[in-house]
C-alpha cells in the first residue's frame, strides 16, 4: 500500500459504478479511508470484498443521493467511522428525469445542510 493517501477520508456516491469504483479501488490503495455510497447493499458488499484485507479501510453507506434522510444518516456513520470527510467524490449518475435539485431547494435549505 502507498500512503500518499493516508488519514484522509473520501466519501464517493456512486460508488458501485465502473467510475466510482475505480475511484474506490485507487483510493483504497493509496491508504485512504473510503465510505462507499450507493443505493445497492450487494453492490457494496461486492465491492468491500473485492478489496480483500483494504475493506477495513471503507464503510458502506447505502443511500440514495437524491434523499435527504439517507445521505444524513450516510454522512453520521462516516462520520462515526472514519471522522470528518476530507474530500467527497460525487460519481452518482445516470439519466433519471428527477435527479437534478433546484437551487430554490438548496436555498431554502441552506449550505451547511448537505455534504
Amino acid at each position: 500500500m502507498d500512503a500518499q493517501f493516508k488519514g484522509v477520508n473520501v466519501i464517493i456516491t456512486g460508488a458501485t459504478g465502473v467510475i466510482g469504483s475505480t475511484f474506490v479501488k485507487g483510493l483504497v490503495a493509496k491508504g485512504a479511508n473510503v465510505g462507499l455510497l450507493g443505493r445497492s447493499e450487494e453492490k457494496i458488499t461486492a465491492l468491500q470484498n473485492e478489496l480483500g484485507e483494504a475493506k477495513v479501510q471503507t464503510v458502506d453507506l447505502v443511500a440514495d443521493v437524491l434523499d435527504k434522510v439517507e445521505l444524513e444518516r450516510a454522512k453520521q456513520r462516516f462520520n462515526e467511522t472514519f471522522g470528518t470527510i476530507d474530500i467527497l467524490i460525487n460519481g452518482a449518475g445516470g439519466n433519471h428525469p428527477n435527479a437534478t435539485t433546484s437551487d430554490e431547494f438548496y436555498d431554502a435549505q441552506g449550505t451547511n445542510t448537505f455534504f
